[in-house]
Formats: structure tokens, C-alpha cells, sequence
């Protein structure tokens, strides 16, 4: 638990979302402070990328097919992708987040990735809605 903790924190002490992949000169100047980031980015980008940063970005990879994934299903994605790792399952309970993101962003919903995080997304908030109010009267 405590090797997990360590873990996230190197990663969200310069944690950035859904911004900076072409923001080359801020990630320099953070750089130059003692902080490395972690960019988890949707937007088109072209280079310079720093490398105080790690950059994770649908738009750069040509294996990475979905090109309508915003930041939200990039972030929530990457937490799938940590819980393999370190053997937890924390990800779904945030389904929603990244179902809110792809609506909110107004990304393609023709993207089967996409249409199934908002559908498995929105069941999750349903259920979370109905025990509230469940638990309330």
C-alpha cells in the first residue's frame, strides 16, 4: 500500500489533464523548479515535447486507434492501466468522471470506446442516484 501511494504521488505532483502537451517552455520552467510532469492529453500536438514530461496522448500514437477519446477517458484509461499494474481495481468507480468528460467535451459518441464508457458510465451514476435517494427516505 505504502510503495502504491509513493507511486501517485511522483505522478500527480506535476499531474496534468486534458492540457499541455504542446506547452513546451511551461513544462521547461517546471522542470527547471524540480518538477517532472505527467501529461494525460488529448489535443493535437507537435514537438518540442519536453523531457521533463511524461506525455500520454491518443493524438501521438499510431497504435492508440481512438482519436475521439478526451481527456477524461485518457485519465480514467491510464487509472485502468495503474490498477493492472499495481493488482487493485479502482478505475470503475470512476466511470462516470469519464463519462461526464466524453458528453461534456461533446466527443463522438461513434466511437464504440466512447459509447460504452458513457453507457457503463451512466449505469454507475443511476445506481449511485437511486441508493442515495434509496438510503434517504
Amino acid at each position: 500500500f505504502h510503495f502504491f501511494h509513493r507511486i501517485i504521488h511522483k505522478l500527480v505532483e506535476g499531474a496534468i489533464t486534458d492540457a499541455s502537451s504542446n506547452d513546451y517552455e511551461y513544462i521547461e520552467r517546471l522542470g527547471r523548479l524540480g518538477t517532472k510532469c505527467s501529461i494525460l492529453d488529448h489535443h493535437e500536438a507537435e514537438g518540442p515535447f519536453s523531457d521533463n514530461a511524461i506525455i500520454i496522448n491518443n493524438q501521438l500514437s499510431p497504435k492508440y486507434k481512438n482519436k475521439d477519446l478526451c481527456g477524461a477517458g485518457i485519465t480514467w484509461q491510464f487509472c485502468r492501466y495503474l490498477d493492472e499494474i499495481l493488482g487493485v481495481n479502482f478505475a470503475p468507480k470512476y466511470m462516470d468522471l469519464a463519462a461526464f468528460g466524453i458528453i461534456s467535451d461533446m466527443m463522438s459518441m461513434l466511437s464504440l470506446e466512447n459509447r460504452y464508457i458513457v453507457t457503463e458510465g451512466l449505469k454507475e451514476l443511476k445506481d449511485l442516484i437511486w441508493k442515495t435517494l434509496n438510503a434517504e427516505i
